[in-house]
């Protein structure tokens, strides 16, 4: 197939640091140039890849020290793309962001245009007007998933699921975490959870290495840093590194005893989840979103229900909220040596099974083919 990937230019292909889209636009480039189909990347001038590369901007946006609301490039970009539409079998957009509801326009009546929807639907009563948007005038669009979450109550085109990936060779498997602190890696918002993660870090006086930046310009992301994190981060337990390229987070993940994740919102998919396990370390996380659809409880970790008043399953440590997290953190550090290193082997064992490039470039190589039949 001549497929064409029209990747978010806030972060250059691959991404140097943060950017968890942006390293899976990378996979999916480089496997399906693998299994030897016609592929063209529009992403940043800086990215790298063997498809062929087309772009008009120098480097990642975000990256350059822009924000997420300069919108101009990212519109010329995919105009530019959109003007080659008929060279191209699939062409295949990725949703990022609040501007890409422009982008979605543009391409709602193109026959061989498909998302995959990185991000949430908009769910909350305050955001109806953006549901509107979808159930009313995108309805008709290909829509992939990421998980099988985000199509909850939602009346659009769905035309598959497909897990996120990440390459294992990239990823050292360590039997033995040293020095076996908690850890939390991602976007330092409310979001992600990062205030809950050093709070049991604090109930439970144990240490925990965060890292992670601010990177927004929104006041409330800034006042919650400032109010609710950076008051925590001045403890003794507490080390906060920044963000960091994939050799020094991949030894930082295999060093942790625990990959603690206790989101508060619908985690779409959670790349970081992955890259922890296949590094050997466990999660413990909200079951929210995607997260039971990636951890196999008391396997791989443990999943806690958020509240008494918000459980969404069965799940072996019966506490919620915050001292659910606390007895699932103790369990792991009270494991006996054999059965902790298990556990780090199921971690390895469990995400080569189900979330290897080959398993994603093959999905979407059948939605690709679905679409071209007008399925």
């Amino acid at each position: 197939m001549k497929i064409a990937q029209i990747a978010p230019i806030w972060y250059s292909i691959p991404p140097k640091k943060y950017g968890g889209t942006e390293l899976v636009v990378y996979n999916l480039t480089e496997g399906l140039v693998q299994r030897g189909h016609d592929v063209t990347l529009y992403a940043t001038q800086d990215s790298q890849t063997s498809a062929c590369l087309k772009s008009h901007v120098p480097a990642g946006i975000v990256e350059s020290g822009g924000t997420f609301n300069d919108y101009i490039e990212p519109l010329k970009h995919v105009l530019d793309a959109l003007k080659y539409q008929d060279e191209y079998d699939i062409l295949h957009l990725h949703f990022t962001s609040l501007f890409d509801y422009v982008i979605l326009s543009l391409v709602r009546n193109i026959p061989n245009a498909l998302i995959t929807i990185h991000w949430n639907f908009p769910r909350l009563k305050q955001l109806q007007a953006r549901r509107e948007i979808w159930e009313t005038h995108l309805n008709s669009l290909p829509l992939i998933t990421i998980s099988n979450s985000q199509q909850v109550d939602y009346r659009l085109n769905f035309v598959g699921t497909v897990y996120n990936s990440i390459d294992f060779e990239k990823y050292s498997f360590y039997e033995q975490p040293s020095p076996g602190n908690l850890l939390w890696i991602s976007r330092i918002c409310r979001e992600k959870g990062t205030f809950e993660a050093l709070d049991v870090a604090r109930i439970l006086k144990r240490n925990i290495t965060i890292i992670g930046a601010v990177n927004s310009t929104k006041e409330e992301v800034r006042r919650y840093y400032d109010d609710e994190v950076k008051p925590l981060l001045q403890d003794p337990r507490v080390s906060h590194l920044g963000e960091l390229e994939l050799s020094a987070k991949n030894k930082a993940l295999g060093s942790a005893k625990i990959f603690l994740f206790p989101l508060q919102w619908e985690e779409p998919f959670g790349l970081v989840l992955i890259e922890a396990m296949a590094c050997g370390t466990p999660v413990v996380a909200f079951a929210r979103g995607s997260i039971p659809e990636i951890i196999q409880d008391g396997v791989t970790g443990f999943i806690i229900n958020p509240s008494e008043t918000d459980k969404r399953g069965e799940w072996i440590i019966k506490k919620t909220g915050i001292a659910g997290l606390c007895e699932a953190v103790e369990r792991i550090y009270s494991m006996p040596a054999k059965t902790y290193t298990l556990m780090r082997r199921q971690c390895r064992n469990h995400v080569e099974a189900k979330f290897g490039i080959d398993h994603m470039v093959q999905g979407y190589e059948r939605i690709y083919q679905k679409v071209m039949q007008g399925k």
